[in-house]
């Protein structure tokens, strides 16, 4: 009998620490306004930054746009002056590396112009075989 009345206590113990849980609700509504708060505050933020960003932007635009505006206008005073162009940049030749030089070396038979040992006949077969590929 004494196990059976310790058995049901030990239930109804149970039973009553899995009671209702008010407290949650309370505290989940507590939870979400926080977060809904810091939220808030967070879009807030960057919506301060990106309005200030693009305020700098259309700042620099307008900057651009006087700027080309004021050069624009000078042009037309230099224009009207009959003032001198500038003169072009002068080009520069491209240097000859030593790859150059072995290439303008060559023939059309593929060898170098100094101290060749082809006898003429192994000559005309190479450059035969040069002309039949293609130039």
């Amino acid at each position: 009998m004494k196990k059976q009345f310790l058995f049901l206590a030990g239930c109804a113990v149970l039973f009553a620490s899995c009671g209702s849980n008010n407290n949650q609700g309370e505290s989940k509504a507590q939870i979400d306004s926080s977060i809904n708060a810091t939220v808030s505050a967070h879009d807030a933020a960057n919506a301060a930054k990106n309005d200030s960003t693009l305020k700098a932007i259309e700042k620099e635009k307008a900057e651009a746009v006087r700027r080309e505006h004021e050069h624009g206008g000078k042009k037309e005073e230099a224009n009207n002056n009959n003032a001198a162009a500038p003169a072009p940049a002068a080009t520069v030749a491209p240097t000859k590396t030593a790859q150059d030089a072995k290439f303008d070396s060559r023939q059309p038979g593929n060898q170098a112009t100094q101290g060749s040992k082809l006898t003429p006949d192994q000559q005309q077969a190479q450059d035969d075989k040069f002309n039949r590929r293609g130039k």
